[in-house]
């Protein structure tokens, strides 16, 4: 008896040691070889994915958060050219334009200037701009900050980036309803934890 308990015991083990590891992907080709010019940035690498067991190795402190807001997994590609000039962006895919919409107002607040680039809702504010569109949401960083080659380097890759993904699904009517209810849309928060809205004033 103890024989044949000893031998599923083991055959379990092996099966779940040699199970294949079933890693988070992105399109391929989601993400431009290069952006921008005179000189272009290049692709330093293929874009890298992580998936919520592992992203902690990319966002160390911000795993959690991330999962809590419905992130399926996270993308990393980062571009760089012979003057030494260097982008780097973070896709997270929120599984719902909705969750990815609470994300980045979470990230963005009410500062800096909103801009609609290529569909996309993006905050151009400092060295970090924050941006959404469909369930992704987007951490773009450049080293160059918010001036006007930088904003061109974030449409560039923008103007890739949603050709790939298309027209994404509307966000719930209930959003706008409360947007037209405050002192400003970026006061209304979304959190997917409790599947609720909430509106911040003052």
């Amino acid at each position: 008896m103890w024989i044949i308990m000893y031998y599923f015991a083991a055959a379990f083990l092996f099966a779940f040691l040699v199970a294949p590891f079933t890693a988070y992907s992105l399109p391929p080709d989601l993400v431009p070889e290069s952006i921008g010019s005179d000189p272009v940035l290049k692709r330093t690498e293929e874009m890298r994915t992580w998936n919520p067991d592992n992203m902690y190795e990319h966002v160390n402190g911000e795993a959690e958060l991330l999962i809590r807001y419905g992130t399926s997994g996270l993308g990393f590609a980062a571009y760089e050219n012979e003057t030494g000039d260097y982008v780097a962006v973070d896709i997270l895919d929120l599984g719902k334009p909705i969750n990815a919409y609470g994300l980045y107002r979470l990230y963005s607040g009410c500062d800096g200037e909103e801009l609609v680039i290529h569909g996309a809702t993006v905050l151009a504010d400092d060295f970090t701009q924050y941006g959404f569109y469909g369930r992704y949401f987007l951490r773009i960083n450049l080293d160059i900050g918010d001036t006007a080659d930088g904003r061109a380097l974030v449409e560039d890759f923008l103007s890739h980036f949603t050709s790939r993904i298309g027209d994404p699904p509307a966000l719930p009517p209930a959003l706008a309803l409360l947007q037209e209810s405050a002192e400003k849309p970026c006061e209304v928060n979304y959190h997917p934890e409790h599947i609720d809205y909430d509106l911040e004033t003052g």
